[in-house]
């Protein structure tokens, strides 16, 4: 069923017009308090989105030890900042298992696989619920900085608060499955001639992406 789910989705690549050399090519701002109408669910869904960018921050355990719970998700949700940059050529991915095309390609992931052993949470539905959210803002947020993005697998089953249903992006990841996670993956390029930081600030409100070169 997962396979043939895929196979609706067509490969999505994006490469908008050249923006002005220099400076901030595109901000915007992530609400983590809308996710979802029920406050727990919601809840759910922030703590995996913010978990998610504590594991692109990290190599190691942003929730120091198992089970998750909230003692060590209260450290999660404190304030802080994450940045990579992309060399000319280089792609980022939301998730490592990554396509053909990308092969050599690819320097920086979250690092997330989004399950039970990484300390992801459930609404009931999927384990790691809202990571798709997290994946349609940065493919917002880096077309609208005229980066190359290619999202091969598109969220239309369901509507993600504040973002336009065109950069929908759904995320899985199922182990021992390579092939189908590298297509429920984003894939974000640097296009241009420069250098490119992404710059993420979190808080227990919002989160903001900042692209510049």
């Amino acid at each position: 069923m997962f396979e043939a789910i895929i196979s609706l989705f067509a490969t999505s690549v994006i490469a908008l017009s050249p923006l002005p050399a220099g400076g901030v090519l595109a901000e915007k701002s992530f609400n983590l308090t809308n996710r979802q109408p029920d406050s727990w669910v919601n809840e759910v869904f922030a703590d995996n989105i913010v978990l998610t960018l504590r594991y692109l921050a990290s190599q190691g355990d942003p929730l120091q030890g198992r089970p998750a719970n909230e003692q060590n998700f209260k450290k999660v949700r404190e304030s802080f900042e994450t940045s990579f940059t992309l060399k000319p050529g280089e792609t980022f991915a939301f998730q490592d298992a990554a396509l053909p095309q990308f092969d050599g390609k690819v320097v920086k992931t979250t690092n997330g696989r989004f399950n039970y052993d990484q300390g992801y949470r459930s609404s009931g539905w999927l384990m790691g619920d809202g990571v798709c959210h997290l994946a349609s803002f940065i493919n917002q947020t880096a077309r609208e900085a005229g980066l190359e993005v290619v999202a091969p697998a598109r969220h239309d089953f369901a509507a993600i608060a504040d973002i336009p249903r065109e950069f929908g992006t759904s995320i899985y990841h199922m182990p021992g499955h390579s092939s189908a996670n590298a297509q429920q993956n984003l894939y974000v390029t640097n296009n241009l001639n420069k250098d490119i930081a992404f710059m993420f600030k979190v808080n227990s409100d919002k989160i903001t992406l900042t692209i510049s070169q």
